[in-house]
């Protein structure tokens, strides 16, 4: 008798991929994970490919950052600047150029550099949200569960919600600042500038995928210093693209490259680490928390002895 053979199983495009990582890993591996989520293109060109909406902003940010913003910082900077110093040259007007110069730079910096940088901050932080929002649905399969808990009002809902993202605006702020009074440190100043960098460049990618998870601000820091090694890897290639350019244009690298970052973050599955040498949890962000909670509680203070009054 011929033995029939077994149907085989039809395997889905989740089943297909590959197998997610530990949830707990040596540091080394940690580490590497984080790095090449970081250079996981494929997600963000099948989310950008079938999703309209996000495709759509994602050339906002593209066209606004890299064509205008960074082109015409490129024309000023390379053609028409040196252009100018030629033609004073030839002149010869001696410290009048001076002058002019400063002039000339003063009305490129005000009229046209400062302005479009808010446009863009204000068009960036719109697209941002829409591209994170239908890379969540895309591929988690569900929209936001930042929704109110149980028992709890709308006007608690709101009001916790504004604090929460005030919260993580101030942390962030505090954070670019011990990144600067860090980088001024002779010898090693750079190297761990460099580090909070990293790390700060994840918190903002995956902020995005936690406000969307429900997660609120405690749960969201807590969650970022167990997994203080994937992180410092996810982040270190974001980190190496605009770290080392002037601000200006590190800025628009940045501001173009974060839409693919944000995508990758909704698709990563980080892990934290495990050894003895290095600790299980960093507290990165503890110092900025510590002045976040202290000035939060100096505003409800403030606020309560108004209401007493």
């Amino acid at each position: 008798k011929k033995k029939k053979k077994k149907p085989e199983k039809k395997v889905g495009k989740r089943m297909a991929a590959a197998a997610p990582p530990p949830a707990s890993a040596p540091v080394s591996l940690a580490f590497y994970l984080g790095v090449a989520d970081a250079f996981n293109v494929v997600d963000p060109v099948k989310v950008l490919y079938l999703n309209r909406e996000a495709r759509h902003h994602a050339k906002i940010t593209i066209m606004l950052n890299g064509l205008i913003f960074l082109g015409s910082s490129l024309l000023f900077n390379h053609v028409i600047w040196p252009l100018l110093l030629l033609i004073l040259h030839a002149q010869d007007i001696g410290e009048q150029s001076n002058y002019v110069t400063g002039v000339v730079y003063w009305f490129y910096m005000v009229c046209w550099v400062y302005p479009l940088f808010m446009i863009s901050k204000v068009a960036n932080m719109q697209s941002y949200q829409h591209v994170a929002d239908e890379a969540y649905a895309h591929v988690r399969g569900s929209r936001s569960n930042y929704k109110p808990k149980r028992n709890e009002s709308f006007e608690d809902y709101l009001s916790n919600s504004i604090a929460d993202v005030i919260f993580s605006c101030l942390l962030q702020t505090l954070m670019i600042v011990e990144i600067l009074i860090i980088g001024s440190v002779p010898y090693v100043g750079g190297p761990l500038s460099f580090m909070l960098t990293c790390w700060l460049s994840s918190l903002y990618c995956f902020e995005y995928t936690w406000f969307n998870n429900g997660w609120r601000f405690n749960k969201r820091m807590d969650y970022f210093e167990r997994h203080w090694v994937y992180f410092l890897g996810f982040g270190a290639p974001f980190s190496a693209a605009t770290f080392f350019l002037p601000v200006l244009e590190g800025s628009i690298i940045f501001a173009m490259l974060f839409p693919v970052f944000i995508i990758m973050a909704v698709a990563s599955n980080p892990v934290d680490s495990s050894g003895t040498l290095f600790p299980s949890r960093l507290p990165i962000c503890t110092p900025a928390r510590e002045i976040t909670n202290r000035c939060m509680f100096v505003l409800d203070s403030k606020e309560a002895d108004a209401k007493k009054h």
